[in-house]
């Protein structure tokens, strides 16, 4: 599967791909976009890592997106999912914000299903959450994942979330 990754956090958007990479995805990350995409080439110009190099990004050619509320460039969230959404209907896009309210604004942009990234993250790494089946999580998955986001400081997942704290912690230790 060909993934776009819009994501700002650095330390995160490295463990996200990294998980990803494990499950033989293929994984374009950006920090964010510069501009929408215009209508004739429906191209997106995305920031590289590095948050100042330009990418062309061609969403005809990725099966999911994974984007962030908050990124750097000229666009948020809503509305990197909206121009994702003109350039490509099919697109599957997953919105990922710690904020409720920006996920909600993604979802009525386009995005498929939200989640607060630290449940994404630690649904993504337990393998609760399969990505190749976003576009059709079936409505008890969707509960369950919703569920798992409300409780994920109790105790029933203090266990899962552990385990993913402690992947995701040497690449926080690099941003350090």
């Amino acid at each position: 599967m060909k993934i776009l990754l819009v994501e700002d956090c650095r330390f995160m958007a490295r463990a996200i791909k990294q998980l990803l990479e494990n499950e033989d995805h293929q994984v374009q990350w950006i920090v964010g976009v510069r501009h929408r995409a215009d209508d004739q080439s429906m191209q997106i110009v995305g920031l590289d890592q590095d948050g100042h190099s330009q990418v062309s990004i061609s969403p005809q050619d990725y099966d999911l997106a994974i984007v962030d509320g908050q990124l750097e460039g000229d666009l948020e969230g809503p509305q990197v999912v909206q121009s994702l959404r003109l350039a490509n209907v099919k697109l599957a896009i997953l919105a990922i914000s710690t904020e409720e309210k920006l996920n909600a604004d993604m979802v009525q942009n386009g995005a498929v299903f939200s989640l607060r990234k630290p449940c994404f993250f630690t649904a993504l790494h337990s393998g609760v959450l399969n990505v190749r089946q976003v576009r059709r999580l079936k409505a008890i998955k969707r509960l369950a994942l919703k569920r798992m986001e409300a409780n994920l400081a109790s105790d029933d997942y203090k266990s899962v979330r552990k385990s993913a704290d402690l992947f995701v912690m040497p690449y926080l230790q690099e941003e350090a």
